[in-house]
């Protein structure tokens, strides 16, 4: 975090970063979560480039499946995609049992 005057007689508060340089980090999205620590970064950019990174990179290895028009990019977290994966399957599975189901004779 930046550096701190407690003893501001400024009206702004108690708590104004003397070095704004470091400011970002007070504001920033949490990357706990991802492994990603605003404390690691320099520039909010850095941070927010490693977060985001860190926070898709299940698109890079999961279950491609176009046969169902499904694109990772659309989903925000894994599980949702997973989730709308699973029921399209379910769909197709039960499409399918229909139009194969076997004529009674």
């Amino acid at each position: 975090m930046g550096t701190f005057n407690e003893n501001s007689s400024s009206s702004v508060g108690a708590y104004m970063p003397l070095n704004n340089r470091y400011a970002w980090r007070l504001n920033c999205e949490e990357g706990s979560d991802y492994g990603v620590d605003p404390q690691d970064y320099k520039t909010r950019d850095a941070y927010h480039e490693a977060l985001y990174r860190m926070k898709y990179k299940w698109r890079e290895y999961c279950e491609d499946d176009s046969e169902f028009g499904l694109d990772p990019q659309w989903f925000e977290l894994e599980s949702d995609y997973e989730k709308a994966l699973d029921s399209l399957k379910i769909i197709n599975t039960r499409t399918m049992r229909l139009i194969f189901r076997p004529l009674p004779m």
